[in-house]
């Protein structure tokens, strides 16, 4: 299947305008890209490349509302152009594919905000309930904390993985709650949560990732707060949907997992007008989201979709260097945002 040739619900699907080099023979499966993202050498690269971003940053915690707090991390620069990158799931503003994000905005002269989702990076202890991919509402208020704080003429907002689909719901209610945004990128988002959840469940490799990674946000909550310590069972589990189906009655009005994924999922009936445009970026290869999933969007006015052939989850490298493509695609388009508003 290439790229060229894909269609969703009479949509014609194609990469974005900015060219991209061929990827090496070796970079050209969607598992190496998912895996290789995430390793050593390429945090170290991406630590290297944002020692500015991070020499110069401030700590923030800012309010959520109904007393959650989450916390992210500003840097300044020389535009009045700002962009706040939000991780994925078990992810942190610590993240190589962040980090390098933020280093390729800076340098183009853009304000970089990097915001953590709850019970993400160090925040386990700031709120006793549990992160839910379903509470949109307390990253649109993180969101407008930022922009009271550091106004800026414009706000594009980047999310990964589950902090992309975030980010689509951010352009879909966001301007009921104060916000002004200027843009929206999703890369690698879970378009329909269950199938993700389910791919992932598939996945030996995926599933103990994801799993060990869950588990181990548990039992810091446990370390935190005594009330967790009730909910051990949860460790015992070693499924991803298996996990959901104990987490969800416990800590939801949901009655499963699949009403929980369901309730945010990207798809007309959820998020109906978008109040800016946003874009999708995804690979053909995802490992993780299926790029099956565009489906589920036709019919959103102002979604615009970009598929490469070759990228992974969240990995868009160039080559063995651990260059990203994605960040170049980034400031390219943040770029054409603060020339065009």
């Amino acid at each position: 299947m290439t790229v060229d040739s894909l269609s969703f619900g009479g949509r014609s699907i194609v990469a974005g305008q900015l060219p991209r080099p061929p990827v090496p023979l070796g970079l050209r499966s969607g598992i190496v890209h998912t895996v290789v993202g995430g390793l050593s050498p390429r945090s170290w690269r991406a630590r290297k490349c944002a020692a500015t971003v991070l020499a110069t940053e401030r700590a923030l915690v800012l309010d959520a509302g109904l007393g959650v707090r989450l916390t992210a991390f500003y840097t300044g620069g020389l535009s009045d152009t700002q962009v706040i990158l939000i991780h994925g799931w078990e992810g942190s503003a610590q993240s190589a594919y962040v980090l390098s994000a933020a280093s390729a905005l800076h340098v183009a002269g853009h304000s970089v905000c990097r915001l953590q989702l709850r019970d993400h990076g160090d925040s386990h202890g700031l709120n006793e309930a549990p992160f839910l991919g379903s509470e949109h509402a307390e990253v649109i208020a993180a969101v407008a904390e930022v922009q009271r704080r550091f106004p800026a003429t414009r706000t594009v907002v980047v999310g990964y993985s589950l902090g992309g689909n975030f980010a689509v719901r951010l352009a879909a209610f966001g301007r009921d709650a104060g916000l002004s945004l200027a843009h929206v990128v999703a890369v690698s988002p879970p378009i329909n949560p269950r199938d993700a959840a389910h791919t992932i469940s598939s996945s030996a490799l995926f599933n103990r990732y994801f799993a060990r990674r869950w588990k181990s946000s548990i039992r810091l909550k446990m370390q935190h707060f005594a009330s967790w310590r009730a909910h051990a069972k949860l460790l015992e589990i070693d499924d991803i949907i298996a996990m959901h189906e104990a987490f969800v009655p416990r800590f939801t009005a949901f009655a499963n997992a699949d009403a929980y994924f369901a309730s945010y999922a990207l798809n007309a009936e959820n998020l109906g007008q978008l109040s800016c445009s946003a874009d999708l970026v995804l690979a053909a290869d995802d490992p993780v989201c299926p790029v099956d999933s565009l489906r589920d969007v036709a019919r959103i006015a102002g979604l615009t979709t970009t598929v490469v052939p070759h990228g992974g989850h969240c990995g868009f490298l160039e080559d063995w260097r651990m260059r990203s493509w994605l960040d170049r695609y980034l400031v390219h388009t943040v770029d054409g945002v603060a020339h065009c508003s």
